[in-house]
Formats: C-alpha cells, structure tokens, sequence
C-alpha cells in the first residue's frame, strides 16, 4: 500500500522513530506509514520485500542522528560498509527508483558528506533536509506533516464521507436518539479513583484529571504533617461510578499553617532540597509505551547520578547517566549531561516537576512533560 516508509537505525534513533512514527499515524492513519522491518517474515527475501514495499511508497524518510553514518557491528565494521546494511539497502532503494526522500535531522545531527556515504547513497547529501528538535518537537512536526501532505492524502479527510453513510444507515428515528441519549449518559461517567493515603496535593491533581470537585475537611486523628497534609478518607469510595463534576469529600490530616507556607519562597525551596537529598527509585511507562525502571541519586550541592533499564519492544537497554538538579520556587529541574544511551536519552535533556510533597519514604510530583502525577520510593 502506498504511503509513508520510515527508515531509521536503531542504535541511532529508535527513541526518536517511535516518537514521530505517533505523529505519523495520528495524521494519516497506520496503514499509510511502513515503520519497521520486524515484520518480514521468516523464509522471505528480505532484499526483494524491501525493495517492493519501498517502490510501492509515497516517500521515503531517512532518519539521520549523530552516530548514522558511523555505526559499526560488533565486529567494529562500519555498518554502511556491509551492503546487506538494512539502512542502506532502504535507501539506496529509494534513490534507485526516484522515490522522493527527505531526510530528517535529529539530535542537532548535520547531513552527512558524499565522501562518508558509500556509491548507492552518495545521492542523498545532495538533498535538502528538514529538522526535528526535541525543544520545538510540535512546530517542526508540523512542519514535516505538511511537506508530506504533498506525496500522502491523509485518511482523516477519507472519514466523514463514510461516517455519514454509516450513521444514515444505521442510526434511524428514535433509535438514534436513544442511542446517544444512552452514549452520553455512558461518557459522562467516570470511576472515581481511590487518593486515600496520597498527600493532598497529588490527590486534587488526580480528581482534577477525571474532571471531578472535591470538598476538604480536616481532621486531627493523626499528626499534622510536616510538609502538606494526607488523605485519611475519601466518599464516594474508590470504583464508584459517578458523573463528571461529581464533588468526592476528602477528609485530610491538619494543615501544619506554621510550618507550609502559601506559596514557594526560598525557605520552602531550602527544606525540599534538603528532602531530596538521597537515592530514589522511579517506575513508570514512558514515551510510546517503553517502560523505565531507574534509581536516580541526589547529591547535595546539585550533582546527579542515574542508572537503570529502560525497556522498549521488549529490548532492554541499561542507562547510565550523570548531570545536574536543582529546586526554584517549588519546581524540581534536572538535566543530563552524559548518556550512555544517547539515542534514547540524549545529553542535554532536561526534566521539570511540579513538587507535590516529599516525605521520608515518597517523593510525590507532577513531571510536566506528560502532566501526569508520579510518586519515587527513597532507597534505604
């Protein structure tokens, strides 16, 4: 099927191919955009299945990041020099039958010259190319979907002509109001999640997510805590169905007012740095469903240490990192410096986090690249 092919080496840009391979199938749906040769199945050529399904696309994008021209094997062979290379065979498919390749720079990758190409790619550092930042990701995105506009329709323009047949077919009279009468009556409601034991901050982000109010009363059957106040109660209770704007009443450990003041201020920031100091162990599902497994160490003057797994398509890869944090007005900031999975994780990343609170045991944030609220274990 025509569409888009992407190509791309995965010790180079697997994170980056992944990322756009969303941005691609959200705009023309995942039938137009060929992503990975894992598909071919065993007992077939894979030189003839390359070739037929690059011919038969749109267009071609050529991933290119720092290490694209000079990655080696195991055997320290460049992997351009083997022309059983899946890279090059791609490409150099798309050159030799004039389908219309577009190179796309990543991690501030520059296009590569003729003489670091083999013959069957020498074509390619004539091109122009385009570029995806990480920091300007949705403005160069955009971009790049409308330069491809150009070879590939998108499928969402193929929808409405048929949507509207299906619906005048089967959605007749009364039993289409009935039957959104009943569809919306369904979306309206949502299962209330259960916050009991979270600090108080972290459970009105999480109600707020699910479009529900919440009311608060205080209560002094515990200690009041030393940094914000936790859940002791919550009604409805967790799995409740309820409509959206359904208020849940939260009965919450009494507000230390002497010790939380109402807003950030460097005193605050003084006691979350100290808090932070330590090893913490962070567990969470990541960018195109990869799954990362860390601890990160916080040492006191603004150092850090991380190491781990990360977990993509069933591969695990371990990471070891080193850069920088540090705590402005209630925003905890990181950044790395060395990486030794670039390509999944570059130098240069940086991280911020709304802090919710932090305890002896928890570490409780809202990491403000997916708005999403975290708690890390502290390692004894």
């Amino acid at each position: 099927m025509p569409g888009i092919f992407i190509s791309y080496r995965r010790s180079d840009t697997e994170g980056y191919a992944g990322r756009l391979f969303e941005g691609l199938k959200a705009r023309f749906g995942q039938d137009l955009v060929f992503f990975d040769v894992a598909g071919i199945a065993p007992g077939q050529n894979f030189h003839k299945v390359i070739d037929d399904r690059v011919r038969s696309c749109d267009v071609l994008l050529a991933l290119i990041g720092n290490t694209w021209a000079s990655s080696s094997d195991k055997t320290g062979q460049r992997r351009f020099d083997n022309p059983e290379d899946f890279v090059r065979l791609e490409t150099a498919a798309a050159l030799k039958r004039d389908v219309p390749v577009i190179p796309v720079l990543l991690q501030g990758a520059a296009m590569p010259r003729q003489d670091q190409l083999p013959d069957d790619l020498q074509g390619l550092a004539r091109l122009n190319a385009m570029e995806l930042r990480h920091t300007r990701w949705d403005s160069d995105l955009a971009q790049l979907l409308e330069t491809l506009e150009k070879y590939v329709k998108p499928q969402a323009r193929q929808k409405p002509a048929r949507r509207r047949r299906w619906i005048a077919a089967v959605l007749t009279g009364m039993t289409l109001v009935i039957s959104l009468t009943i569809l919306l009556a369904w979306l309206a409601r949502v299962e209330v999640p259960g916050v009991v034991g979270l600090p108080i901050e972290a459970a009105k982000a999480i109600l707020d997510s699910q479009q529900l109010t919440y009311g608060i009363t205080e209560s002094d059957k515990t200690a009041a805590a030393a940094l914000a106040p936790r859940v002791l109660d919550q009604q409805p209770p967790r799995g409740a169905s309820v409509g959206r704007g359904t208020r849940v009443e939260l009965v919450a450990t009494r507000v230390a007012r002497s010790v939380t003041p109402p807003s950030p201020s460097a005193a605050r920031d003084a006691e979350f740095e100290r808090a932070i100091v330590g090893t913490w162990r962070s567990m969470r599902t990541v960018l195109n469903g990869a799954f990362l497994d860390i601890q990160g160490t916080y040492h006191p003057g603004g150092r850090a240490s991380w190491s781990g797994n990360l977990t993509y398509q069933r591969q695990r890869t371990p990471l070891v990192l080193s850069g920088t944090w540090q705590v402005n007005q209630g925003q905890f900031h990181t950044r790395v410096e060395a990486s030794s999975a670039p390509g999944l994780l570059p130098n240069g990343l940086a991280g911020e986090a709304k802090i919710l609170d932090i305890t002896a045991d928890e570490f409780a944030y809202v990491d403000r690249a997916d708005g999403k609220t975290y708690v890390d274990i502290r390692m004894k």
